[in-house]
């Protein structure tokens, strides 16, 4: 149960704390909440390893390889979910890297 309150937790807190503060782009708030799950799942894939290759059943080989593989995998989820809004957004708003804006709005 511990696991779920983390989970919901590290999903509504940015939504929380962005609409508290008044920021404009709460979809950025919402992507950097299920980043956070995400790399909180990668965790758990590389530090509770044992715990999950025994939820696996028997007849699948390379269930420790398996685990990494889907952690490095949540891991990556988690990078490329925030990375990609950035420049999404950048080009919605016609905002370059060269512009000397600065940074976003």
């Amino acid at each position: 149960m511990a696991n779920v309150s983390i989970i919901f937790g590290l999903l509504v807190i940015p939504y929380l704390i962005a609409y508290l503060f008044q920021f404009r782009n709460l979809t950025m708030a919402g992507r950097i909440g299920v980043c956070a799950v995400f790399l909180f799942t990668a965790l758990g894939h590389f530090f509770k390893t044992s715990d999950m290759t025994a939820m696996l059943p028997p007849f699948i080989p390379a269930r420790r390889a398996l685990i990494y593989l889907s952690g490095f995998g949540n891991a990556t989820t988690a990078i490329a979910n925030t990375t990609s809004i950035i420049y999404l957004y950048g080009f919605l708003c016609n905002w370059s890297w060269s512009s000397g804006h600065g940074g976003f709005a």
